[in-house]
């Protein structure tokens, strides 16, 4: 059994965001059960891989830094913890290493591709998804070339776990194509807010949809949903939270031509308290996303009891609970979403869904990082 786990956080200690799969890193880090000491690590090219300062989990683990680019701020702090990083044989001591990355680096790809056989088999790769490679028409221009160098280290891989059977059942039939898999799913934790219950109130008119905007979350046809709703004379507000990314140029420019709209909240980076206190503030949470490896927005919305406006397919994570406390819509229409709005906005509604939401069992991140350790240190 592995006494110690090395942790590949290359991605998150260059841009060290708290959403998506840096959000997974750092509940890793911040849930993880032992009794194999987590250690951090990462790829040096032309090095290999490299022990961090144990104060690099502590910083990860901590609060958001305070002002505008909070990115940059974390990178500061992280910084001198980053100067003296030792390389390590993986060969010499009872070790593993955890891979919970997403990365197309050709050099980094090449060097796990290219482990001795009996190093691949200490290694262990968390996968999140393949929608670069099997959905490219969401995707920036040429993202599916670049990841191929990742699928090429995945096949060589020896141990590899998924976050979903979606994604599972997608490497076995489509990336290995060797037919079904039997790498282990863990799926992930919705607990990650540490927010309370939530109760019904008639005065709550406020619909938040939290997530990158970019074209496959349809955050577009969310927010023309509510234009709809507006021009009608309802009043009702929409919070909005997420990276808005390159690609999502009908996003941006409804932004823009929103500007002036009182009743339309749109923050790029939000800290977990910020994330409390908009969903504290909602009647309903909106996820409509096209294409997702797993969908932990959904999950954090209906822990707290609040109901969420979703679609029937696309979402992973809601295929692992009741389907109570929620508005499943057949399309992603504005005209649909807007009329599951309107929906909520009858109080009667709004309670029986409110009261649904609160008897739903999610998943935690500490059920988690425990399949995860008890997977890489050899007890699963």
């Amino acid at each position: 059994m592995s006494n110690r786990v090395y942790l590949d956080l290359t991605e998150l200690v260059a841009t060290p965001l708290r959403t998506g799969i840096q959000r997974v890193e750092r509940e890793l880090i911040g849930q993880w059960p032992g009794p194999a000491r987590l250690v951090p690590a990462r790829y040096e090219n032309g090095v290999g891989l490299v022990e961090l300062a144990p104060e690099i989990l502590r910083q990860l683990n901590g609060p958001l830094p305070t002002g505008d680019d909070v990115v940059n701020a974390e990178c500061q702090k992280l910084a001198p913890y980053l100067r003296n990083a030792r390389p390590f044989d993986l060969s010499q001591e009872e070790s593993a290493l955890l891979i919970p990355e997403a990365f197309c680096d050709p050099a980094r790809c090449s060097f796990y591709e290219g482990l001795p056989t009996e190093l691949k088999a200490k290694t262990y790769f968390l996968v999140y998804d393949f929608i670069p490679l099997l959905q490219p028409q969401v995707c920036p221009p040429r993202s599916a070339r670049v990841w191929m160098y990742y699928l090429k280290a995945l096949r060589s891989a020896a141990h590899i776990s998924f976050i979903s059977d979606q994604t599972r059942r997608e490497f076995g039939e489509r990336i290995a194509r060797r037919g079904n898999h039997q790498g282990p799913v863990f799926p992930l934790g919705g607990d990650g807010l540490g927010l309370e219950k939530q109760s019904f109130s008639s005065e709550k008119r406020t619909f938040a949809i939290i997530g990158s905007l970019e074209p496959r979350k349809q955050v577009a046809q969310v927010i023309k949903a509510f234009a709809l709703l507006w021009k009608k004379g309802t009043n009702v507000e929409l919070e909005v939270v997420g990276r808005l990314l390159s690609h999502a140029t009908e996003e941006r420019d409804l932004l823009a031509a929103l500007a002036d709209e009182p009743r339309l909240h749109y923050k790029p980076y939000a800290s977990d308290d910020e994330l409390r206190n908009i969903l504290r503030r909602a009647r309903a949470t909106i996820f409509v996303s096209q294409l997702e490896g797993f969908g932990i927005p959904p999950y954090e919305s209906l822990n707290a009891g609040i109901p969420v406006i979703c679609c029937r397919d696309g979402v992973p994570s809601l295929d692992l609970i009741a389907r109570s406390g929620q508005i499943r819509l057949a399309d992603r229409a504005p005209a649909s979403i807007a009329r599951a709005v309107e929906t909520l906005l009858d109080d009667a509604t709004a309670r029986r869904l409110w009261e649904e939401a609160t008897h739903i069992a999610v998943p935690t991140w500490q059920g988690f990082a425990r399949q995860i350790a008890d997977w890489v240190s050899g007890a699963r």
